[in-house]
């Protein structure tokens, strides 16, 4: 059984000081806000927990995929790596990314939280450009594999972040 409590611990072992862009320290100000996008769509299962919480191990902390297999199993290890950019560009991360959610697309719905968390903190901040110029490549690998209300989420922290007027629901694609 996944322990969601244990995955939280070892998120704060491996991250430990680590800051989330001037917010706070990045396991409250960042990853218990992607869990809590993950159980508004109803991802609130253990494995999507856990990942919500891992899935910047292996990207930002010296913990390796192997090591997250062996500590919540192959379910987590495989969406942590879906969710790990690897590449030395923007877009080779981006078509790593890709290709990964082609391979494990049940991992989508996590790394769409955080990037939801992430449009969403980005507002008057100088890493927004990123999110803007990867918006279609983002779109293309991810919005199908998620709820449409998800992905309406996503249009809105966008709409949010640019400085348009911020309606939960707003830029929804439900049509």
């Amino acid at each position: 059984m996944i322990d969601a409590a244990k995955a939280e611990a070892f998120a704060r072992r491996y991250h430990g000081e680590q800051v989330y862009e001037g917010f706070g320290p990045y396991v409250d100000t960042h990853l218990r806000r992607v869990v809590a996008v993950l159980a508004e769509y109803g991802f609130d299962q253990p494995h999507y927990v856990a990942a919500g919480w891992l899935h910047d191990m292996v990207e930002d902390t010296e913990a390796t995929v192997d090591l997250v297999r062996r500590e919540f199993g192959d379910e987590v290890a495989k969406f942590v790596w879906a969710c790990t950019a690897e590449g030395s560009t923007r877009d080779q991360k981006m078509t790593n990314l890709i290709a990964k959610m082609e391979q494990c697309p049940q991992a989508a719905p996590v790394k769409l939280a955080d990037r939801i968390v992430n449009v969403e903190s980005s507002r008057g901040k100088r890493f927004l450009a990123k999110y803007v110029e990867q918006r279609a490549l983002f779109e293309g690998c991810i919005k199908r594999r998620v709820p449409k209300r998800m992905w309406a989420r996503m249009n809105a922290a966008f709409a949010y972040a640019q400085g348009d007027a911020f309606q939960k629901g707003a830029a929804d694609d439900r049509g």
